[in-house]
């Protein structure tokens, strides 16, 4: 009936026990009573914290492209219909570990370099356009140093330790419910620093578990000024030509790929020292990969590192 106020019902199902194979749920819906006919819809959403997805339809139940829900920041996993009194049954089953997507990434920046104590520092920012979880699993390079921070929107969240994973250790950080816009998840963590000035060094970035990137992953690189970084392998570096009486490769800007005002502080580089140069890489990859970069000694100012996606800038 046309004007009729919207009956608004919540109730909870007990779930069954967690089994080596397909378990099924039987949901119990309210059906109107004496009613000619009968449009129903049902919306499905997953926690992919539970390590379960969910199949479908049913019998008598159609599936339908996901459909929003103006509550809801992320897409249901599952959108049902029917146009009869069927009963529902759901079938849940075992995920496998980071197999389905829950987190919707559309485009990373990692700043590394090294710290005053040797160690190398990192910095994460996460775009995070969705997700169909109240919380995402961070997997930080073991050994990690032992305070990792995260934040979520610039606001302090509380990074809990779940485990190891295939050779790093996880985490997990709350994630705002019914936002209804996108998120900035910013990881800093420090790892173990080269011993010596020729060599290389392998950056290790974080990874989000279950997460599907549909942007580019943007490193910027700081290296000490005492020795030529070669970006080696991991990623690709960003170039642009400029003129200077011909045309050279040159380190492209910082992108402004954060909107303005959400940028925090960049993390403290390697300390040059007053009047010496550090040497900053920029590059790309398609999600977060290690990065190599080979120091080797200067052969004279005259040779560019820009061909390996690096240059020199005055340190302050």
């Amino acid at each position: 009936m046309r004007g009729t106020p919207p009956l608004k019902l919540s109730f909870a199902l007990p779930l069954p026990a967690h089994a080596d194979g397909p378990v099924s749920l039987p949901v119990g819906l309210l059906w109107p009573v004496d009613a000619a006919r009968v449009e129903a819809h049902v919306r499905v959403w997953v926690n992919s914290v539970s390590g379960r997805t969910v199949a479908g339809p049913a019998a008598g139940w159609r599936e339908l492209p996901p459909e929003p829900a103006p509550d809801r920041d992320a897409l249901p996993a599952l959108t049902l219909a029917a146009s009869a009194e069927h009963p529902l049954v759901l079938e849940l089953r075992p995920a496998t570990p980071d197999s389905a997507a829950a987190v919707w990434v559309d485009r990373v920046l990692i700043e590394a370099g090294m710290t005053e104590d040797g160690s190398v520092g990192y910095r994460a920012r996460f775009h995070l356009l969705r997700w169909l979880t109240p919380a995402a699993d961070v997997l930080l390079p073991d050994p990690v140093g032992p305070n990792p921070t995260a934040h979520v929107d610039g606001k302090t969240a509380a990074l809990v330790p779940v485990g190891p994973a295939d050779g790093a250790r996880r985490f997990r950080v709350a994630l705002p419910d019914g936002t209804g816009h996108a998120a900035v998840l910013e990881v800093q963590y420090a790892l173990p620093g080269p011993r010596h000035v020729l060599g290389q060094t392998v950056y290790q970035p974080p990874r989000l578990a279950a997460a599907a990137y549909s942007g580019p992953t943007r490193w910027l690189v700081t290296e000490p000024a005492d020795a030529a970084p070669l970006l080696s392998s991991g990623a690709r570096p960003e170039l642009y030509w400029r003129w200077r009486g011909a045309f050279t490769p040159r380190p492209p800007p910082a992108a402004p790929i954060w909107t303005a005002g959400s940028r925090p502080a960049s993390i403290r580089g390697p300390t040059a020292g007053a009047g010496r140069t550090a040497s900053r890489c920029r590059a790309r990859s398609a999600q977060p990969e290690p990065v190599r970069v080979v120091r080797v000694p200067w052969l004279g100012r005259s040779s560019s590192p820009a061909r390996s996606g690096c240059s020199s800038s005055r340190s302050r």
